[in-house]
Order: structure tokens, then sequence, then C-alpha cells
């Protein structure tokens, strides 16, 4: 009969990590109700304090001699997690357990079944049990008074935990010879274990890759902690009991730091505002910890705001910012690990945890170090900062953009203003010239560009607008078979993603409308315009300029830098990620806009090459502008998502019916000399 791999995993380590033990414990009973591994294994805690593991003692043995006539020596298992703080533990008996391969005695049984385990992975052709090493950074508490034995205890036990980790780098260089897993808390820990251990398993299950070959469990493993709760997990008004403690989350990190002080001082007052959560962090936090043997010795004395009442000052302070303290206590622990660590992006918050951070920073003004501030920058800024570099390849730049979307993209340029229109950043084109497009001569004026194709959001407000598609006035002078033309869906919707899916006569009436808002509201003499200096405000004569697509000519020459004449926005072309071409490989979609700013144009445009290829207002076959003729095609320029670089050069031309809509087609406006467009053909 085939059987299931019954894996065993060791647990050791001193006794001032009572609280992970037993977390490692829960998390280790709970995969076997993990669909990945129900029916394919089993999985037991080895650990000698566990109900169904328990070891007898007896006086005529050492208890690393009881331990091992109980259990399975480490080296005969399959994994071994060792968890170390402040305590290596009591050394061994050398006449019971003998030297170290160098010839002094073990540290402590942590140490020998450590080594056991090593040497056991050593001999096996598997090279198993494989061994996880797990290390509390935070500092442990030590003896308070003048105790001096007890404080010389609490400095020998630190330096065996320093020698035992002394041979995990070389002491020359500095580089790891060995792994270490490092957490600041119970609650860390947890997070950590949790997917190391499912990760574990599943290593271990690819080595069993015949499981017919595996023995039968002799025992099932301890009962799987699951949480027995009848009617609501909410209690109302009243705190949590003790009674409540499986139902209670989200306080480890107080809970932890609350066992830490009351192991050096014999009564504390956890004091807060009324309703605040003091009892319920107490009873269903700190008394179960207890209970499990977090402490030698169990002593708490609660003080309840009542005490406080005479002290009017005391408690309007209390109301008012003691939640705020305590996340900024926990903002300095967090930014601290984080630095520890070497600034892992991982660890830093996301916008939604930062959010409450950012209002108690306004309330309270608390002095903060670099470190600090660095650590809660904005998610958004770190996003548009890690785009500046080159590095950021091009999956990585969607998901950004998504993100953006997702927490709120800061951008100006890509949005409506208060008034329900789309605000656009202006860019100069400068200086004026001529150019060339096959044998013909076109003379350029300076204009402005917008700095992003159309957006989303931007080409919705049209569409949504009162005034907007539905208004006859835009479409009177297209051709009747196209006029208020049916809007395809957009193939991205996000609202930092260009309009895509847009016909040549619905962007001639968004620009058409557009023009006209514009107007409406004097956005002509209030013209503000983007520049390498800053931002300036001009006066613009409307009876001059003109909203509108660009022309073939205007485009080129924005996108070339005038006479500079670039084979690209940005130069040429390199393998850096500059622009989301074909190359890039995620041609299904467009990214957002502006997620390429090492690709810009000098004026300051994006996405002046790839993402969408971008409509021109003029013809393709004889550059006439003055048409709305169904039959000759129009101009496009600057290639798309799902072309390669070929079609992104400043001086590659393309071309599309202007009935047409396409998923790789949006638009960019310009604010330019006043063009008209007269009635073709119908």
């Amino acid at each position: 009969m085939r059987t299931i791999p019954h894996i065993r995993i060791f647990l050791s380590s001193p006794n001032d990590v009572t609280a992970e033990r037993v977390i490692a414990r829960e998390v280790l009973a709970a995969l076997n109700d993990d669909p990945f591994i129900t029916s394919r294994a089993t999985v037991e805690a080895l650990a000698w304090e566990a109900p169904a593991s328990r070891v007898l003692m007896p006086v005529a043995l050492t208890p690393q001699q009881a331990i091992d006539r109980k259990l399975a020596r480490p080296s005969e298992t399959d994994a071994v997690i060792v968890i170390l703080w402040g305590r290596m533990g009591t050394p061994l008996d050398v006449t019971a357990h003998g030297l170290k391969p160098d010839g002094t005695p073990y540290l402590s049984g942590t140490e020998w079944e450590y080594l056991d385990a090593r040497k056991g992975a050593a001999q096996h052709p598997d090279k198993l049990p494989i061994v996880l090493v797990y290390r509390r950074t935070d500092t442990p508490p030590h003896p308070t008074g003048d105790d001096l034995d007890a404080l010389s205890e609490w400095v020998t036990q630190r330096k065996r935990v320093q020698a035992f980790f002394k041979p995990f780098r070389d002491s020359v260089t500095g580089a790891y010879r060995a792994n270490v897993n490092e957490y600041s808390s119970p609650d860390d820990f947890r997070a950590q274990f949790t997917q190391d251990a499912r990760l574990l398993v599943k290593e271990l299950l690819e080595l069993y890759s015949a499981p017919d070959t595996v023995p039968a469990p002799e025992a099932f493993p301890e009962a799987r902690p699951k949480i027995q709760w009848t009617g609501s997990p909410f209690p109302g008004l009243r705190a949590f009991s003790e009674d409540d403690e499986p139902i209670f989350f989200g306080r480890g990190t107080e809970t932890a730091d609350l066992i830490k002080r009351l192991s050096q001082q014999q009564i504390m007052f956890v004091i807060g505002a009324s309703g605040s959560g003091k009892s319920s962090l107490v009873s269903a936090g700190v008394i179960p910890m207890l209970k499990r043997g977090a402490l030698a010795d169990e002593r708490v004395e609660v003080a309840h705001e009542a005490v406080f009442r005479s002290w009017e000052r005391l408690t309007t302070w209390i109301a008012e910012a003691q939640e705020d303290l305590i996340l900024l206590r926990q903002v300095r622990a967090a930014a601290d690990e984080w630095d520890r660590k070497g600034r892992p992006n991982f660890l830093r918050w996301q916008s939604e945890r930062l959010k409450p951070v950012t209002d108690m920073i306004a309330r309270q003004q608390p002095s903060m170090t670099p470190c600090e501030r660095a650590f809660i920058e904005p998610e958004a800024e770190r996003l548009l900062h890690e785009l500046d570099s080159l590095a950021t390849a091009h999956q990585r730049r969607r998901d950004i953009g998504e993100r953006l979307a997702t927490i709120g993209d800061p951008r100006t340029g890509i949005g409506v203003n208060a008034n329900g229109l789309p605000q656009i950043d202006w860019m100069a084109v400068t200086p004026e010239g001529d150019l060339d497009i096959r044998g013909s001569r076109f003379p350029i004026k300076p204009f402005y560009v917008a700095r992003y194709l159309i957006t989303f959001p931007q080409f919705e407000a049209f569409l949504m607008a009162p005034d907007g598609f539905e208004d006859e006035r835009w479409w009177k002078h297209l051709p009747a078979a196209y006029s208020k033309h049916k809007m395809a869906t957009a193939a991205a919707q996000y609202p930092n993603t260009p309009r895509d899916t847009v016909s040549w006569y619905q962007a001639v009436a968004f620009t058409a409308w557009l023009d006209f808002k514009i107007r409406e509201i004097g956005g002509f003499s209030r013209f503000v315009v983007e520049t390498h200096n800053g931002t300036s405000a001009l006066g613009l004569n409307p009876r001059h300029w003109q909203i509108r697509l660009p022309t073939e000519w205007e485009w080129q020459w924005m996108a070339q830098n005038g006479t500079e004449a670039r084979k690209y926005p940005w130069g040429a072309w390199d393998d850096q990620p500059r622009a989301n071409t074909s190359e890039a490989g995620i041609a299904e979609r467009s990214t957002a806009v502006g997620m390429y700013p090492a690709g810009q144009a000098a004026c300051g445009a994006l996405d002046v090459a790839g993402n969408l290829a971008e409509w021109c207002l003029n013809s393709y076959e004889d550059f006439e502008v003055a048409t709305v003729d169904p039959k000759k095609q129009r101009s496009v320029r600057g290639g798309a998502l799902n072309y390669f670089r070929n079609r992104a050069a400043t001086d590659h031309r393309g071309r599309f019916t202007p009935g047409d809509s396409h998923v790789g087609i949006g638009l960019r406006v310009v604010m330019a000399a006043l063009l008209g467009i007269a009635k073709g053909k119908q």
C-alpha cells in the first residue's frame, strides 16, 4: 500500500525564546491543513516540551541525554530549526557528551544539536536534515539591581551566542559562510517562519519523489491547532479577555515589548486613553504568553486610567497622543530594522500603511532622523524614483504604473482639473526651423506639445461631458458617416494609461472640444508652460493659436530635437529600457504614460517612441491638413508597443485610414499655429 512521507522537524533552542518555540509548533502543525501538503505528507514538530513529545527527565541522566533518549537525534530527522536570542544555554557535561571536534566543550545542548544536524547533513546523500538558523536581533532584557552574578551570567550568555555565530562569517573578508535568518520580534518570526516552513516542506517533498519508499509514520502529529470559536469574534465595547486570545490579533509587537520590559521590573503600569486597548493587550496578549512560559516568574500589575483621573493635563495628553506615540514607536523600530538590514525595498511600508503615519506626523510634528524620514518616503515617490534607474526592467515599469494607478499617481498632466477638463503639462518646442519630408519642405514655428499622451480619464472627460462627445459642434466638419463615431472599448483603462483604440475622427472631435473649452475659461491668456527652469505663464492670442493634433512635420521636429535630427528621441538606440516597443516583451497592453523617463525627447515629452502610435493631422500621401476624406490615409508616428524599434524612429512614417481605431493608436495634442479643417467628401 502506498504511504505518504512523514516529515519530522526538530526544534532546537535555549529557553529564552519560548514564544518562538510555541509559534514554530503552531505553524508546523497548521501545515497539515495546507492544501498543498494535505494528502502528500504529514508534518511533525519534535520538541521536548510539546504535549505529544513530553520528555521524562530522570535524575540519572543529563537533560540532553533525556531528550536524546525520547526524541530522534537531530541528524535522524528531515529538518532542524535552531532559534537563538540572548542565551546559548547550559554547557554540556564533558564526561557524558564528550568534546567538539576542535577539542572544546559544547556551549550548550543547542550547539550539540546544531552540530549533530550539520554532521548528519554532510553524510546524507540528500544533505538531510536541512538546517535553518534564526536569530532575534533586538537586545535581550538584562538583569536589574545589584545582582552582579546575574549580570555576569547575562554577559557570558551573550558572548557564547556571539561565539556560536562567529564561524558563520569570514573573519578577514566578512563574507557569509552560512545563512542566518534574522527577526526582530515573535510576530516577525511568525511572519518569516510561516513562509519558510511551507517552502521547507515543499523542498522536502521534491526530494521524496518516490513516496512508496518512505516508511509510514508510527504516530500522527500532535493535534492541529485550529481557531474554534462560536459566535462573533468582535467583543463590542468590552475588552478582550484571556479566553479571547485565539481571536486577538495585531498587537504582537506591543506584547513582545511588554514581555521584555516585565523581565526587568516588578510592576508595570500600562496606561493609555480609554478604549485604546490596554486591558485587551494585557489580558489577551501578555497573560497567555506568560502562561506559556515567556518568563520564569509571572508578575503583572495593571494600572487603569482611573488612577490618573485627578491629573487632568496628563489625561488630556494621553487621550490625544497615545495612539500617535505608539505608531511613532513602531515607525522608529521598523526604520531601524530597515537600516540594519541594508535598507531593502521589501521592508519599506506601502502607501496604505503610511497614510496614518503622515496624519500622525502632521498632528505631533515629531523630530525624526534622516533614516526615519527616508523610511517613510511616500511609496509613489519611491516608485517614480525607481523609474529613473536604467536598471529597472520593462516588466517592473509596467507594474509600477499599475501600482501608481492603485495608490494614486501624484504626477500632473495625466488627469483632469477642477473644471473637469484635461490638465495638460505643456512643453515648449523651440527654436523654429524647417524640415524636409519625402522631398517636401515644411516651415515650423515654435509650438507647445503635451508631455504625455492623452490618458484614459482625460478622454473620458470628453465622452461624459454634457457638451462633449454627443455635441454636434465637434463633428460638423466631419463626414456624416463618422459623426459621433461609436467608440470602441479601451484595452487599458487605468487612470494613468493612454487612451487607445481611438479613430482619427474621434481624435479630431476631442481636440475641437478641448480647444473650445480652454478658450471658454480663458485658458489661452493664462497659458502655463513647463521649461527647464520650472513653469512659466504666457499670454497667447487665441486668434493665432489652436489646440489640435500635431502635423507630421511638427511631430518629427519635436521628436528629433530640431536640427539635431536625433534618430530616436533620446539619441541612438541601445539596449537600455527607454521605450515600450516590441523589444520590451510586454506587448499585450500599453504601460502607464511616462514609465520611460530615459527615453524622453529633448523638450521633455514622454512616450514619443513606443507605447502607442500617435495620430497626426495631415494625410499621408499629399500632406494635406484641410481634408476629412475617409479614403485618404492619415499619418501616424512614434511606433507602438506591438511594433519593433524601427517604427519608433523619429523619421519613420506610418499610416491608417481615419475611420480605423486600433489598440496600438492614441493621440497627443499640441498648442500650435491655427489651422483650418475644411469639410471634405461625405
